[in-house]
Parts: structure tokens; sequence; C-alpha cells
């Protein structure tokens, strides 16, 4: 899953950037961001198909996630594993 784990490290990579050392509430946000994004990793790797949480994160993450998940399973496993379709993903920028 070489996409996901490129959104987890990204969002490690921004909660380490100095831009944000007098913002710990980003730095948070970042870390929140890349834990969801390894917790959809490890339920895939162990089976465990319940995404329901993916739909209550913030929109951006969440599209990141997805987008991700796409790329290395197919788009069949978003719609059909995680129940997310099309419409539910903006496109990206």
């Amino acid at each position: 899953m070489k996409n996901l784990q490129l959104v987890i490290d990204a969002n490690l990579e921004h909660a380490q950037a100095e831009e944000w050392e007098d913002a710990p509430d980003m730095r948070e946000m970042f870390i929140e961001d890349a834990v969801a994004a390894f917790r959809v990793m490890k339920q895939i790797e162990i089976g465990e198909h319940n995404f329901d949480f993916v739909a209550e994160l913030d929109t951006s993450i969440r599209e990141d996630i997805l987008w991700a998940v796409g790329e290395d399973l197919g788009w069949d496993f978003v719609n059909f594993e995680m129940n997310f379709w099309s419409d539910d993903i903006e496109e990206a920028a």
C-alpha cells in the first residue's frame, strides 16, 4: 500500500515542520490524520473492513485516504469494501 504509506509519511512530516512550531493544534491535526490513515492500512491488512469512521474524518484527509486506497487496491475496493462512491470523493485539485 505504497500510496497510503505516502499519506501517512506526508502527514508525519507536516507535523514536524518548523512552520507549525508555534501551532501545536496543527501538529496534532497532522498526527491524527496520519493515525487515521495508519488505522485504515492496518484494518485492510488484517481483513477488518469496518471503515465507518472514515466518513467522520475531515474532508481533506478522508479524500487523501480514499484516493490512496483507490490507487493501491483499485476503486472497486473503495466502492464495495469501504462503501465510498465517486460522489463521496471530491475531484483532486
